[in-house]
């Protein structure tokens, strides 16, 4: 179809249903537009007469820009052909973007035949993609937003806010996600992924921060939060350091790397998978339970560390604390340095404990 045919087709389209005494929300709930703009490279760009929705859900190749507001407003722009062959409306409080019934094969996942939406709204709780979706935003405040991918998502944020007790940022993957905060200041972040994530929060303030991976995950930024809970069990590798007010939890099933510093009231980890652990870690209470394999370069300053190996483990411990005790019926290497004034060792299996470095005064 050439320019002046679409041109035709959009013009007699909106003057049958004007006939027809459609209404306005006949025509938002169908995606009626008005042509803001015709380019002579046959790209075309559209107001869509879309409002009342708190969700977006596409199952194509689509850009998404959107800005906070109180008014609504969306505007689509791509090829001709490609807006032809597109539903783009609202039901149920969802923007839906989808290929309408009798285009079912459309061609949009190559390249040029994307679709680019501003979006302007109050508020978006929830995003859900099956296609490919770069989406970008700045500044948001919100009481909740939740991501979901099961395609392919680049998703990119200057700042999420919301109220620390019971806001909430979902991160639910199951395709091949990028998401990037540079700032968030809310109650939750929950991230639950089965597929491939890079996930780099900035600088986030959370009063709970719940991470599980069954996937491939890297996790990057700085947390400041109350409790920290990760569960791995695919493969994970963290460049994130945290400040914990309460307890750092961590139990990993498949292999996982931190090479960041933790500080909190207490630190747990339970390893039955591979872990390796380069870091500072400070707390009152540290405590490492060990079934499976790990190699682990540790600097620990607190109260309290507690240390049984009943697998295969490689530690450098150096440590600043007032005791230590290791239980290690495994196979296990152990080789202490630092400070420590009380010492408690138990060995059993195949095992080897080194405190030639510790307390040389």
């Amino acid at each position: 179809m050439d320019i002046k045919t679409l041109t035709l087709a959009v013009v007699t389209a909106a003057f049958s249903l004007s006939a027809c005494g459609g209404t306005a929300k006949e025509a938002a709930a169908v995606g009626i537009t008005d042509v803001a703009d015709m380019g002579t490279n046959g790209n075309v760009t559209k107001t869509l007469n879309l409002k009342h929705f708190k969700e977006i859900n596409s199952s194509l190749n689509v850009v998404i820009s959107y800005t906070q507001g109180n008014d609504y407003k969306v505007t689509v722009s791509g090829g001709a052909g490609t807006i032809a062959a597109t539903d783009i409306s609202v039901s149920n409080g969802t923007l839906k973007i989808a290929p309408k019934k009798n285009n079912a094969n459309i061609d949009n996942g190559k390249s040029g035949t994307e679709l680019r939406l501003d979006i302007t709204a109050p508020a978006i709780e929830n995003i859900e993609n099956y296609g490919r979706m770069s989406f970008t935003t700045g500044t948001v405040s919100t009481g909740k937003m939740s991501v979901n991918n099961s395609g392919v998502l680049s998703f990119n944020a200057i700042s999420i806010t919301g109220n620390q007790r019971q806001s909430c940022f979902k991160i639910e993957n199951h395709g091949r996600a990028d998401v990037k905060t540079e700032r968030t200041d809310i109650g939750t972040t929950d991230v639950n992924n089965s597929g491939v994530l890079d996930f780099d929060c900035g600088k986030a303030a959370t009063s709970t921060t719940e991470i599980e991976n069954h996937g491939r995950m890297n996790i990057s930024g700085i947390v400041k939060s109350s409790s920290v809970n990760i569960n791995n069990s695919g493969a994970c590798t963290s460049d994130a350091s945290y400040n914990v007010s309460g307890s750092y939890d961590f139990t990993n099933h498949g292999r996982y790397k931190n090479d960041r510093d933790i500080t909190a009231k207490s630190i747990t980890i339970n390893n039955s998978g591979t872990d390796t652990e380069g870091c500072t870690l400070k707390a009152d209470v540290l405590d490492i339970t060990i079934y499976g394999r790990c190699k682990y370069d540790i600097n620990f300053s607190g109260d309290t560390a507690k240390l049984n190996c009943s697998g295969v483990g490689d530690f450098n411990l150096n440590v600043d604390c007032k005791d230590i005790n290791v239980e290690a019926s495994g196979n296990v290497k152990v080789k202490l340095s630092g400070t420590a004034d009380n010492t408690e060792f138990n060995g059993s299996g195949i095992s080897k404990i080194d405190t030639s470095g510790l307390n040389k005064f």
